[in-house]
C-alpha cells in the first residue's frame, strides 16, 4: 500500500498536477499578476479562479480609475465585450430546449430576412450557424452594408453581426427586450446579481474605466439597449458563476449542454476574421462550439472566449469540464490580453493553443520588450536593433510586429521613433503595400508631406486596391 501511494505521488509530481493545488496557484498568481500589470501598464485586473466546480479564489488588483486612484475590488464591474456571446448562446439553447426555436430551421421561419441583404443565401442561415460563426456575415455591420461573404454553413468567420441578427429573432419569439429575457433565462437562475446587458445606475461607482494602450481613457458607454454580441457588464465572480454553469450544463438538457461544448466547425489557423481571405489550413487543436471557442488541452477539452472593446477593455474566460476548473480574467486596458496567457498558464497547467491563434502579443514578447526599451532609451535602442538585425545576433521582429510597434509609438506621440521603426520595416519588407502605407503615416506624423506622398504612392503601386492609400493621397491632393 505504501509503495502504491509512493508511485502515485511520483506520477502526480511528474505530471505537474501536484503543482496545481489551489494554494500553490493562488500564491503564484498573487506574484505574477502585479508584475505583469506593471510591465504591460495595465491599470486594473479582476480574477476568479474555479476549482472543483466552485469559485475557489477571487481577487482584484490595481485601480479602476487612473485619475481618482479608486482601488479595484471584487465588486468592480467591467464591460466584458465578447464574453457576452456565450451568455446569449446559453439563453438561446434554453429556447431550443423549450421548443420555441430550432437550431437547424432557417431563421426566415421566425422573421423575414433583412431586406438590405438582397442575397438569396440569407434564407439558409440557421441559429446554429450564428452560434458557431458560419453565417458568412462580416464581424460588425458598421460603416459598410451587411453582406454574406461565403455560403452559410461552409466555413468559420467570427461574426458579431450574426449575433445581432439572431437577437432580433429572439426578441420577437420572447416578446421581450434582450435584458428582460436574460434576467429570467440566465442571471436569475445562475445567481449573477451584478450582470446586465444594459447600464444600471448602481454601476456608476463600481465601474472600471477602460484605457487604451497609450494610457488615454476610453469612452463612457452607458447603453440603454442590450447587444447580444458585446454589451454585457459583469464582475469576475459573477462570470465565473456562468462558467461553472456551462461546465455543469445547469438549466439545460443534457443534449443542449453537450452540443454547446462539442465541435461544430474547425477554425482556420491563420485568421478569425476570414471573410476577405481564401480558405486556409484548419487548426488541429481549435474549433468552435455553440457560443464558445474550443481547444484541446492535456486536461481534456476546454471552452473559452475572449473580449476586446475598442482596445479599451479586454477579458478572457476558460473552463475545463473534465477537471471542473477554469479562470475568468477581466481588465480595464487595451493591453489586458497581453498578460492573460501568463495568468491562465499559471492557474491551469499545460499549453493553451488559443493564445497562439488570437492576435495579441504576450507582454514579455520580443516586440513588446523592444517597445519598452524604446520608451526608456529612445534612439539608442533603435540603433542597437538596426545593428543586431544585420549581424543576426539579436532578435529580428516580423513585419506585423514591427508595424504594431510603430503604431504603439505613434499612440504615445513618439513620432520620430515611430518613423524610424516604419523605415526599418520598409527596408526589410520592401514589397509589402501595408508597410509602405504605414511608413506614409509615419512621415505625416513627422510633418514630411512629400515623403508621405511617395510612400502612399508606393503602397498603391504594390496594391491598387488599397483604398486607404488612395483616400489619403486625395486628401493630400496628390492623385
Amino acid at each position: 500500500m505504501l509503495i502504491e501511494s509512493l508511485v502515485a505521488a511520483i506520477a502526480l509530481l511528474l505530471s505537474g498536477a501536484a503543482e496545481r493545488t489551489p494554494a500553490d496557484a493562488v500564491g503564484r498568481l498573487g506574484e505574477i499578476i502585479p508584475k505583469a500589470m506593471r510591465e504591460a501598464e495595465v491599470p486594473g485586473v479582476s480574477v476568479a479562479l474555479i476549482r472543483d466546480g466552485r469559485v475557489a479564489w477571487s481577487r482584484a488588483f490595481g485601480v479602476k480609475n487612473v485619475e481618482t486612484r479608486a482601488a479595484m475590488d471584487e465588486k468592480t464591474v467591467f464591460e466584458s465585450a465578447s464574453l457576452s456571446k456565450p451568455v446569449f448562446a446559453y439563453a438561446v439553447m434554453k429556447l431550443v430546449d423549450a421548443g420555441k426555436l430550432a437550431l437547424d430551421v432557417p431563421l426566415v421561419k421566425y422573421m423575414p430576412v433583412p431586406a438590405v441583404l438582397g442575397d438569396e443565401r440569407a434564407a439558409r442561415i440557421t441559429a446554429r450557424m450564428v452560434l458557431d460563426h458560419t453565417t458568412g456575415f462580416q464581424n460588425e455591420a458598421i460603416g459598410k452594408p451587411l453582406a454574406i461573404h461565403f455560403t452559410p454553413g461552409t466555413r468559420f468567420s467570427y461574426s458579431g453581426a450574426g449575433y445581432a441578427y439572431l437577437q432580433t429573432i429572439v426578441e420577437r419569439i420572447t416578446g421581450e427586450p434582450l435584458e428582460a429575457f436574460m434576467k429570467k433565462a440566465v442571471f436569475g437562475p445562475l445567481g449573477m446579481t451584478s450582470s446586465s446587458f444594459v447600464w444600471q445606475d448602481g454601476y456608476a461607482s463600481r465601474r472600471a474605466t477602460g484605457y487604451k494602450m497609450d494610457g488615454t481613457a476610453g469612452r463612457d458607454r452607458r447603453p440603454s439597449e442590450g447587444k447580444a454580441s458585446s454589451s454585457l457588464f459583469t464582475t469576475a465572480p459573477d462570470y465565473a458563476r456562468f462558467v461553472i454553469g456551462a461546465i455543469n450544463g445547469t438549466g439545460l438538457t443534457k443534449e443542449s449542454a453537450r452540443r454547446m461544448l462539442e465541435t461544430q466547425v474547425r477554425v482556420e489557423e491563420s485568421c478569425f476574421l476570414c471573410v476577405d481571405r481564401k480558405a486556409s489550413k484548419l487548426s488541429p487543436t481549435l474549433s468552435w462550439g455553440l457560443g464558445w471557442g474550443l481547444e484541446r488541452t492535456e486536461d481534456g477539452p476546454a471552452f473559452w472566449q475572449w473580449g476586446d472593446y475598442n482596445g479599451e477593455v479586454q477579458s478572457f474566460a476558460i473552463g475545463i469540464p473534465r477537471t471542473k476548473s477554469g479562470i475568468v480574467v477581466l481588465t480595464n486596458s487595451g493591453s489586458g490580453l497581453s498578460i492573460v496567457p501568463a495568468i491562465v498558464t499559471t492557474a491551469l497547467r499545460g499549453d493553451h493553443p488559443v493564445f497562439a491563434w488570437l492576435p495579441y502579443e504576450p507582454y514579455d514578447s520580443p516586440g513588446l520588450l523592444f517597445y519598452r526599451e524604446i520608451l526608456e532609451r529612445g534612439g539608442p535602442a533603435i540603433r542597437r536593433y538596426r545593428e543586431t538585425r544585420k549581424t543576426g545576433k539579436g532578435v529580428r521582429l516580423t513585419e506585423t510586429q514591427m508595424n504594431d510597434l510603430g503604431y504603439r509609438l505613434l499612440a504615445r506621440e513618439k513620432n520620430e521613433e515611430a518613423l524610424e521603426i516604419f523605415k526599418i520595416n520598409a527596408e526589410d519588407f520592401p514589397s509589402s503595400s501595408n508597410v509602405h502605407d504605414s511608413l506614409g503615416q509615419g512621415y505625416l506624423a513627422a510633418g514630411d508631406v512629400d515623403a508621405a506622398i511617395k510612400s502612399y504612392r508606393k503602397s498603391l503601386e504594390l496594391d491598387p486596391s488599397n483604398e486607404n492609400a488612395r483616400n489619403v493621397l486625395k486628401q493630400l491632393k496628390a492623385e
